[in-house]
């Protein structure tokens, strides 16, 4: 099935359940409801940040696409909207957790969301990626984003695409 990708609201590709973001006075939660009954399965409290929207990879995966205004720690920098993609497992208990956050390899960062893909029975996110070890030329010359696919069940990086181009985009056949 078409996987569905909204500000607001997002259904799964059978349909048996929903994921909405909520806006109340305190900011913003994602629910995880059932279709048929509305029931809750999981919600999530995220307070003020801002959440971009959301995408399903099967029906067991919820990608939430948020950004958040930094600046790097050079000097000089200027402030930058970082986007970044949460991973919600529904197969479990397991906490969310941010694509490439805990890695000691990549920028913590997205550099370009093109979609979430099953291929040999595993769910993939395909994002554009910045190596942490070419970050140190990024004040001296360019640094290209290239296309990653990440294993959403392990969180296993894998290169698909080498990029020389600074506005790449790539066609993700889903």
């Amino acid at each position: 099935g078409r996987r569905s990708r909204s500000p607001g609201a997002a259904l799964s590709p059978s349909g048996d359940r929903f994921a909405v973001i909520e806006s109340d006075k305190d900011g913003r939660t994602v629910y995880v409801r059932q279709t048929a009954d509305g029931k809750v399965i999981r919600a999530l409290r995220f307070g003020t940040a801002k959440l971009r929207g959301l995408t399903w990879a099967g029906d067991d995966h919820l990608l939430i696409i948020n950004t958040a205004t930094m600046k790097l720690s050079e000097p000089g920098a200027r402030k930058h909207e970082w986007e970044g993609v949460i991973h919600l497992d529904l197969r479990g208990n397991t906490p969310p957790a941010m694509l490439l956050a805990k890695s000691n390899t990549y920028v913590d960062a997205i550099f370009g969301w093109y979609g979430a893909a099953q291929v040999g029975g595993h769910w993939y996110a395909y994002v554009g990626a910045v190596p942490l070890a070419v970050t140190q030329e990024w004040s001296r010359s360019a640094i290209f984003a290239e296309l990653y696919r990440i294993n959403l069940e392990d969180g296993k990086v894998e290169l698909v695409a080498h990029s020389t181009e600074r506005d790449r985009s790539w066609l993700v056949r889903l």
